[in-house]
């Protein structure tokens, strides 16, 4: 679209008078539409509560820390 866009869009807005500039863009207009996205799952995540599950094991190699997850989950590893 670019600046036959921006042109086009603002002289459509301006028609009842006044000066609005509208500008869009190959660039600008699917970035915005990328924003938008993510502040929509934003505002809709729901937090919920976790668990660290993990023990302290013992092997003839020596002492470690083990932890459990559930890779459904948490791809964490």
């Amino acid at each position: 679209m670019g600046i036959n866009g921006t042109r086009a869009m603002t002289a459509f807005n301006s028609k009842l008078g006044g000066f609005f500039k509208t500008t869009v863009g190959r660039v600008q207009t699917p970035t915005l539409a990328i924003v938008v996205e993510r502040e929509a799952k934003i505002r809709k995540f729901v937090p919920r509560d976790f668990w660290k599950s993990s023990a302290r094991l013992t092997s003839p190699a020596g002492n470690y820390t083990g932890r459990w997850f559930d890779e459904k989950i948490c791809a964490c590893g």
